[in-house]
């Protein structure tokens, strides 16, 4: 069965926190914005919201690209991070980011290059960020 959907937006996306079903729906989302981050606690008979992610990776912009390519990512907290790229053989190629970092919106340059500063070969490779117990990628195409 499909619900009418309540859904609060996000500085960089949508968070679903809750549904009243009232109204059946195929592909369409009612967007409604609110202030009251509670709005939706009450609703016993909705699944519980997922919940809300302490990083959220952008894209690799460009890709496929061939001198660089920045890679993007939000922290809604501070904390420990670590942002690292591997070949699809699972080989650790290059740590861009290990430490901590505030709050806000970060960003990290990879060359194409290994740890030691060799081109890497042209091919598909992961970027791997890692923050709060929580792990994301991102693949990426480097062509020369």
């Amino acid at each position: 069965m499909l619900y009418y959907p309540r859904i609060v937006l996000v500085l960089s996306g949508g968070l679903l926190i809750g549904c009243v079903k009232e109204r059946p729906v195929t592909q369409d989302y009612l967007i409604v914005l609110v202030e009251d981050p509670t709005l939706g606690e009450d609703d016993t008979d909705c699944a519980a919201a997922p919940p809300v992610a302490d990083t959220l990776m952008r894209p690799c912009r460009p890709n496929p690209f061939c001198e660089s390519t920045s890679i993007g990512f939000e922290m809604r907290r501070a904390g420990s991070v670590t942002l690292e790229v591997y070949d699809l053989a699972g080989r650790l190629l290059a740590v861009l980011i290990n430490g901590h970092r505030m709050e806000g919106t970060h960003e990290a340059i990879w060359r194409g290059r290994d740890t030691a500063g060799r081109e890497a070969p042209v091919g598909v490779y992961v970027a791997r960020l890692s923050a709060a117990n929580r792990h994301e990628s991102r693949r990426m195409v480097l062509m020369r």
